[in-house]
């Protein structure tokens, strides 16, 4: 067959972007492995992408345009029921992720603060919501850092949350809770923070 793909073909290729280089070996296009190359890897994955069709028609042996369309057709419904496992893999992931920050230690006594907060009462109220938390959360032995990040809303206003925190030898010290209230426009600091140190 002519090697110059027809115009009509040059599409969008969704296998390509999402299985790259998996696709590149099954289309004998192993060009696509240069999506390991730190930074340009990035920018690759787009182009196999725009001119997946393109690479995958002059690399491979079809029969006709119905059976490339064929299987590169098969390749974006793979990629999509790739996408899908991932997403439902992370799912649980991501709130086991919540759970364990909302049970942690910094969290719990950060939270214990702000409710003491004659500010946070003013200007949240309670009861509130917490919003997702994002940030890191670490621990070796006896020592470890949290690293804490997540919005509240309650009846009277809404505020970012930001926790740092410590352990040392088993305890865990608040190193800064740093409230910034939205409506007011205006920060509060708890913890060690809050003294200067």
């Amino acid at each position: 067959m002519d090697k110059e793909i027809p115009e009509h073909l040059k599409k969008w290729n969704w296998g390509a972007f999402f299985l790259n280089w998996i696709w590149g070996v099954g289309n004998n296009t192993y060009s696509a492995f240069k999506i390991f190359i730190p930074v340009y890897g990035f920018y690759y994955i787009f182009k196999l992408g725009a001119h997946g069709s393109e690479y995958a028609w002059k690399n491979g042996t079809w029969r006709d345009e119905d059976h490339f369309v064929k299987v590169q057709r098969n390749w974006s419904r793979a990629s999509f029921a790739y996408i899908g496992f991932c997403f439902l893999l992370a799912l649980p992931l991501f709130f086991m992720v919540g759970h364990l920050f909302r049970n942690s230690e910094p969290y719990i006594m950060s939270m214990a603060l702000l409710e003491g907060s004659p500010k946070f009462k003013e200007e949240i109220g309670i009861p509130y919501d917490a919003g997702f938390i994002t940030g890191n959360l670490s621990t070796s032995g006896h020592q470890g850092s949290a690293n804490m990040s997540f919005g509240v809303d309650g009846a009277r206003g809404e505020a970012k949350i930001y926790i740092k925190a410590e352990k040392d030898m088993d305890i865990w010290k608040l190193l800064c809770v740093k409230t910034e209230y939205i409506n007011s426009s205006t920060v509060e600091l708890l913890g060690e923070c809050a003294n200067g140190s």
